[in-house]
């Protein structure tokens, strides 16, 4: 059963910070050193000090980018410019965005939630990368704070937790992030609601959809630590499946560091597998519309990929499940990135890097940095849902959840 419960949560006090909009961020991942080094000039107090602060030459074991964000959160705490709240609560989140000009509301809460194993109600959809998940295991480790929420689905059709957080009031913080996307936060202290959403949740199977690093990093220490505590609980913000908000794009993907690699040898490679022809740039929204379909994209020429035979997955992959095999991004690691590439999953990151749109895409292999582009079609939260109920985790970056839950609302303190 999984245990959610309220939180004192940290977090900024704007009669220190001033306007909020300076110091909230995209979460770490999203951060790459030209928008860290414009973050750091945004405010003193912004949050990337904490969740990602630089790397500086004369670094050790003593003193590094983990250690200045401890020294830096207790100092903040200390001058007030964290604040602590008084009592336990659930915080309603709000996320007002548009995609494509149609405007769109996510509406979560955040709360914690006691931390367990996978497999039984608590499931992940993605494989996670080493790297990541060791700097974020440092970070935590650390200072032992939860700067960031990893988003989860529950599933209520009913849409009673969303009725019974509905928000009354004005927020408690109001921003706008760096897309001018808006998000709002409210605070529920009311023990009676606390108990009526915790029983919505007593039966519930939740899904991780964005944060897994994060996750496993609490499951680590859970282990380490042994216990019961604070290190038992892990920051969420939890949204229903059934949300009209929930909005997922697709992750493209661009190769690299391919030994005699050339367009027109990939091409007869993929013959058996996929129907192919060449396509305009200004025809792979129409064209890419549809069960199956890639867009593969050099720095010459642009064509259309459409797979064959669904059988084929059948037959490389016997042991997974249906619902994993027929998965856009399956078939494109399957067939396309290790078969046809040679690109064994263990070297995946020497070899594959992610990009969101269409035009991050051709600018990329146009510079010549990358020699080769695949576009795809985003996965569905039905697909997601389906593919994790079966056990089965779909391959890194299968997701996009848009968009990004941003840093700097709460904090949660595993040494209050």
């Amino acid at each position: 059963m999984p245990e959610i419960r309220p939180f004192s949560a940290i977090r900024y006090n704007p009669a220190k910070v001033g306007d909020l909009n300076l110091v909230v961020t995209q979460p770490y991942d999203k951060i790459d050193p030209r928008l860290q080094e414009e973050y750091y000039h945004r405010s003193p107090y912004n949050f990337v000090r904490l969740i990602l602060g630089k790397i500086e030459p004369t670094d050790d074991d003593k003193n590094n980018r983990y250690t200045r964000a401890k020294a830096t959160f207790e100092k903040w705490l200390s001058e007030g410019v964290l604040i602590r709240d008084p009592e336990p609560a659930l915080y309603p989140y709000h996320q007002e965005f548009t995609v494509k000009d149609k405007a769109y509301c996510r509406r979560g809460f955040i709360a914690i939630l006691r931390v367990e194993e996978f497999g039984g109600k608590i499931l992940p959809h993605e494989r996670t990368l080493s790297k990541p998940k060791e700097d974020r295991y440092r970070l935590f480790r650390t200072t032992m704070k939860n700067f960031e929420t990893v988003f989860m689905l529950y599933t209520d059709p009913e849409q009673r937790v969303i009725e019974l957080l509905k928000p009354e009031g004005q927020p408690l913080i109001e921003v706008k992030d760096d897309f001018g996307f808006t998000h709002k936060l409210w605070k529920v202290a009311d023990l009676r609601i606390i108990g009526e959403v915790q029983k919505v949740f007593q039966d519930s199977t939740l899904l991780i959809a964005d944060g897994h690093h994060r996750y496993e990093t609490s499951l680590r220490l859970k282990r380490e630590l042994g216990g019961d505590g604070p290190h038992n609980y892990r920051l969420i913000t939890f949204v229903n499946i059934e949300d009209s908000g929930l909005v997922i794009l697709p992750t493209h993907r661009l190769i690299f560091n391919l030994a005699d690699f050339t367009p027109e040898g990939l091409i007869q490679k993929l013959l058996s597998d996929f129907s192919i022809k060449g396509i305009g740039r200004a025809e792979i929204e129409s064209e890419l519309k549809g069960s199956h379909r890639f867009v593969m994209v050099t720095r010459d020429t642009t064509h259309l990929l459409e797979l064959k035979d669904e059988g084929v997955l059948a037959r490389l992959l016997p042991d997974r499940a249906p619902e994993y095999r027929r998965l856009d991004v399956t078939i494109l690691h399957t067939l396309i990135i290790e078969r046809a590439l040679g690109i064994d999953p263990s070297r995946i990151e020497d070899h594959v890097r992610y990009r969101r749109g269409i035009d991050d895409v051709f600018r990329a292999v146009d510079s010549g940095q990358f020699q080769i582009g695949f576009l795809l079609n985003p996965t569905t939260p039905v697909e997601v849902k389906s593919v994790a109920m079966k056990g089965e985790r779909m391959p890194q970056k299968s997701t996009d959840f848009f968009p990004k839950m941003i840093s700097g609302l709460v904090i949660y303190d595993l040494l209050p």
